[in-house]
């Protein structure tokens, strides 16, 4: 059970970095046509990033304005929330930065807070994790820590 989650987390992130690698790269492969690539006005002021997995596409906002677009890579079937391991998919949601790595080999690893309180619940509800598995998910969730 544990190491289902386990495993799908660990592709998950795997996805991740390099999706990272792609956007730190120094050549950095950009599928925006229009977006002008301006030097960014940094510290930004209310960062995140949307990943539309259909168009394999990561965009970096600041608020409302668009950033950057960059590709990345992610599990083979694009279409729906992961569900358990194997199937492929990219998990869906909000997370936060939980983690970094700028040592890594995937240049600058960012780990994310998958799994997030929903799939906590899921998991639990399925019978995929155990109650104090998705108690500790929460917590971490709660601290803004890595969760298990």
């Amino acid at each position: 059970m544990k190491g289902g989650r386990t495993a799908a987390a660990v592709l998950f992130l795997a996805a991740l970095a390099v999706g990272a690698y792609v956007y730190f790269s120094p050549q950095r492969p950009s599928v925006s046509v229009a977006m002008e690539h301006k030097p960014l006005r940094l510290p930004l002021q209310s960062p995140r990033v949307v990943i539309r997995k259909r168009a394999r596409e990561l965009t970096l906002y600041d608020g409302a304005e668009p950033l950057r677009k960059f590709r990345v890579v992610l599990g083979a079937n694009v279409s729906g929330d992961k569900e358990r391991e194997g199937d492929k998919r990219t998990p869906e949601g909000t997370f936060y930065i939980c983690t970094r790595n700028s040592a890594s080999r995937f240049h600058k690893f960012m780990g994310l807070s998958y799994p997030a309180p929903p799939d906590a619940v899921r998991g639990l509800q399925t019978k995929m994790i155990t109650r104090s598995e998705h108690d500790a998910i929460l917590k971490a969730h709660d601290l803004k820590a890595c969760p298990p």
